[in-house]
């Protein structure tokens, strides 16, 4: 994203970028260039690099998202605040929402009190529909939806105190009890304050309603040259499978925690379609919006599988995704995906985001398979991890 310019009536700009390197050799360096600006990069900028394991260990600098802080509403409010935060550069937010009507989810910032003047601007895509709004008093993550709807979101956040505040992240929201196709939601947006780091982060309704009991929202710290164990991390890995041979699954199983973070490569031989399931459920339990290369939203219901990527022959996909995965409400996905196109700089690889969920609401997520229902194989070397954390 970019800031736009330096005052809320100046909504920021909503960049998304795919890419790859036309190299088969591992990368060991990564470089950010200004190679048509004419100005340069400010005092400060910076690049950080997380990478991992498998055991969920940083490779390199070391580093992990530590838990910050929490709260959780036990009974019906329109705030979820999360104060007396440590300085860190970076936040990742976790947040849930329980099925409920007339909300309208926003995020405020401030120092000390969260900050409602008009000092912030927000720029969001709701399935593939534009929205800005300018010198506002919040960050509009979901406008007002009056139907009962349950919500989940994954932001990242820019803490410089000297820099103007700045949000990325995705959002979705469905009706529960059918399988019906989760709406998508792409938010970016910033707070106008450069005189000092955030300490405290709201999470605010301003719909007619109340956020529900059980309505959540964890703030997480990227903590660099963390050199204590894997006990310090959020993200704890729970399973992971790399395929020694050609085969047409991959899974893995995990202990049940509430947010899975769920990533899988995968190389094909022939002609493949990637089929993401949970617990071995194959009815028609699952719902699926996507869109591909930005064009209009696909939405796909009563499906009998999440369906990653439709067919294709002889690629590469890497997928990266969240997931809510409370045993008692419909489990809540949200990911992205680029697949390499055409071997070569030559040709520009396809981006597809897309929501999903699956209806069970009596056991969470203990198996993840994700299977090839073609004539193709997954090749040797593709493979499934997946960390999580309650």
């Amino acid at each position: 994203m970019d800031a736009g310019g330096p005052t809320a009536s100046t909504a920021p700009q909503r960049i998304k970028t795919w890419g790859k390197l036309a190299n088969n050799a591992q990368t060991t360096s990564i470089q950010i260039l200004n190679p048509l600006g004419a100005g340069d990069f400010g005092i400060g900028s910076q690049m950080q690099v997380a990478t991992a394991t498998a055991e969920g260990v940083a490779v390199g600098e070391l580093g992990s998202w530590v838990e910050l802080g929490r709260t959780k509403l036990f009974s019906a409010g329109d705030t979820v605040d999360v104060a007396n935060l440590p300085n860190k550069k970076y936040y990742m937010l976790l947040i849930d929402t329980p099925a409920s009507g007339s909300l309208a989810s926003n995020i405020r910032f401030g120092v000390g009190t969260a900050d409602a003047g008009n000092n912030y601007a927000s720029r969001r895509e709701d399935n593939n529909v534009e929205n800005t709004v300018s010198s506002t008093n919040r960050i509009i993550l979901q406008a007002l939806i009056g139907s009962t709807q349950g919500r989940f979101g994954v932001h990242l956040v820019s803490n410089l105190a000297n820099k103007e505040k700045l949000l990325q992240g995705d959002d979705m929201r469905n009706t529960v009890g059918t399988a019906s196709a989760p709406s998508r939601i792409e938010d970016t947006g910033k707070w106008t304050n450069v005189a000092s780091a955030l300490d405290i982060i709201q999470y605010v309704n301003t719909g007619g309603g109340n956020f529900p009991i059980d309505t959540e929202m964890v703030v997480l710290g990227w903590t660099p040259n963390d050199s204590s164990t894997t006990e310090s991390n959020f993200w704890q890995p729970l399973g992971e499978q790399v395929l020694t041979g050609n085969a047409d699954n991959m899974g893995v199983l995990i202990s049940p925690k509430k947010y899975l973070w769920l990533q899988w490569y995968t190389s094909a031989t022939g002609t493949v379609r990637q089929n993401l399931t949970f617990n071995g459920d194959t009815a028609a339990n699952y719902g699926r919006r996507s869109s591909v290369n930005g064009a209009a939203d696909v939405a796909l219901t009563s499906q009998t599988s999440i369906q990653a990527w439709a067919l294709q022959t002889n690629l590469q996909y890497f997928y990266n995704c969240f997931i809510r995965n409370v045993g008692t409400r419909e489990k809540f996905l949200n990911a992205k995906n680029v697949e390499l196109g055409t071997a070569g700089a030559a040709t520009a690889p396809q981006r597809v985001e897309f929501t999903g969920k699956w209806r069970n609401t009596v056991s969470p997520i203990v198996k993840i398979d994700i299977d090839n229902d073609n004539t193709g194989d997954y090749l040797a070397g593709s493979f499934i991890r997946v960390w999580g954390h309650d």
